[in-house]
């Protein structure tokens, strides 16, 4: 085909080639847009995901710092020499805002000296774990999450959907819960945390850890002496073991945590 002046025909085979770039350029475009939109998406289910914890730790250190205070007043009676926030060196004000917001700002220092003093793990105050026991009639687990949500929302602590929970419920569910707390079963080491708790409120002192405690902190003690100097001076057969055997041992005791995590919540 002849050329027009000034002007420029395509051929067939520009034509096309053109389109097909166009078109990559396009699927290109979608696909960023769709990879972004996945992302961000992603951003914000992990964001969900993180606030919700966040709120689980909040409820926890809410329910671990009223129990620690009740227990406290069981075990030691409410005319003790001395208050909890006292032993562990915070004020009353401080104490009393992390059972009402669950808002408790601690050092690492703090922690340490609070796990050191009591035997009690600083997933406790740090509101990763909570709390369990059963008491002397029953092997069941005392308190449910709700009812904890039901007098916290009582106490104008937490917020619950639904119904609100009345002066009657609340106070009914306050009793039971205190009730629970002062027929405890305190020497049943399954309860692990709480048996730690009242063995320190009764002896003043830290419970001893159990021998497969001590087993375990073994182990974690040896492997801190693996350092970079010592395994490369290994051979990479040995060093191929160590990382089979580390692997395995990871996939089991994260198996642990998974079922004894989801075994918590059915509770």
């Amino acid at each position: 085909m002849a050329r027009e002046w000034g002007k420029s025909v395509l051929t067939e085979e520009e034509k096309k080639a053109r389109e097909e770039k166009a078109e990559q350029k396009k699927q290109e475009k979608e696909e960023k847009e769709k990879e972004k939109t996945e992302r961000e998406k992603q951003e914000q289910e992990e964001k969900k995901k993180e606030e919700q914890r966040k709120r689980e730790c909040r409820l926890n250190k809410k329910i671990n710092f009223y129990v620690m205070r009740h227990m406290w007043q069981v075990i030691r009676g409410r005319n003790a020499a001395n208050r909890i926030y006292e032993c562990f060196g915070i004020s009353r004000q401080r104490y009393s805002r992390a059972i009402e917001t669950g808002h408790i700002r601690c050092s690492a220092s703090e922690l340490d000296k609070w796990e050191q003093l009591t035997g009690i793990s600083k997933k406790i105050f740090q509101g990763e774990d909570i709390f369990t026991w059963h008491t002397q009639d029953s092997m069941e687990e005392a308190v449910s999450a709700i009812e904890w949500k039901k007098l916290f929302a009582w106490r104008g602590y937490e917020k619950i959907e639904g119904k609100e929970v009345d002066d009657k419920e609340g106070r009914a569910l306050q009793e039971k819960i205190h009730k629970d707390m002062k027929k405890a079963a305190r020497y049943d080491r399954n309860t692990h945390h709480f048996f730690r708790l009242c063995y320190f409120l009764e002896k003043d002192k830290p419970a001893p850890l159990q021998e497969s405690d001590l087993r375990l902190k073994g182990v974690q003690q040896a492997l801190r002496t693996l350092t970079f100097s010592l395994a490369d001076d290994c051979s990479i057969e040995l060093l191929e073991d160590t990382l089979k055997l580390l692997n395995n041992k990871r996939t089991m005791v994260n198996g642990i945590i998974v079922y004894r995590k989801e075994k918590q919540k059915d509770n």
